[in-house]
């Protein structure tokens, strides 16, 4: 008996239903969490899409598509300068752990981009 068969699998091919990128829409482990700096981000490449991880408040970690919706720049080249956010580094907007635009570091507090902008998460 073949080990597939004592497995109990079938004799469809272990990737057949599995769609090229991956499935979405699912749970995957990205990054360990002591990878994860206070300050500095992680970049994971994950069903070929750029992830950018960072740590929130209380220590949970974030993980957001690795570009700023304003210039399309890398999230991961940039840094945590607020509990909570990651700063773009090209025109330092910062976004929360829910990919909004909470601060733009260029504008004054109450600019009119802050709550309309937003990362995919």
């Amino acid at each position: 008996m073949a080990w597939r068969e004592a497995q109990g699998a079938s004799q469809i091919g272990p990737f057949d239903y599995v769609p090229p990128m991956g499935f979405r829409e699912y749970w995957y482990p990205g990054v360990y969490k002591k990878d994860v700096g206070p300050k500095k981000p992680a970049f994971v490449k994950m069903l070929g899409e750029d992830i950018v991880f960072f740590r929130g408040k209380a220590d949970k970690v974030y993980a957001l598509f690795d570009w700023c919706p304003h210039r399309s720049a890398r999230l991961s080249q940039g840094e945590s300068l607020f509990p909570g956010t990651i700063t773009c580094e090209y025109h330092g907007y910062t976004f929360d752990g829910e990919g909004e635009c909470v601060a733009g570091l260029i504008d004054a507090p109450d600019t009119p981009i802050v709550g309309k902008m937003r990362v995919k998460y």
